[in-house]
């Protein structure tokens, strides 16, 4: 969590803005605003926004999800993605096929 962050990013790009770059209502962002972090799928978005306008967008910001947060290793979007299909094929791979399935 890094409540000034977070609002040194929404004072600075504008709530609507962010909306309308993410495609997000103002009550989203509001609730970043409240608990202090964004949601880890707005990031790439939000660090072109701010190198655009010159401020910093620290990780930190973000709710990044379980080991990731804690080991310091903060996947982009895209390779979360990718390690999620990898998980998925592999956990296809190990699940029998059910014959006659509808």
């Amino acid at each position: 969590m890094n409540k000034p962050a977070v609002h040194q990013i929404t004072d600075t790009l504008g709530a609507d803005a962010i909306c309308a770059a993410l495609n997000v209502t103002s009550h989203s962002v509001r609730g970043a605003r409240t608990s202090g972090v964004f949601p880890a799928s707005w990031y790439d978005v939000l660090q072109s926004m701010c190198i655009e306008m010159g401020i910093p967008c620290p990780r930190n910001a973000f709710n990044w999800k379980g080991l990731a947060k804690i080991s310091g290793n903060y996947p982009s979007h895209a390779n979360a993605a990718r390690q999620h299909q990898g998980k998925l094929a592999e956990k296809a791979k190990s699940t029998p096929a059910r014959h006659g399935a509808a």
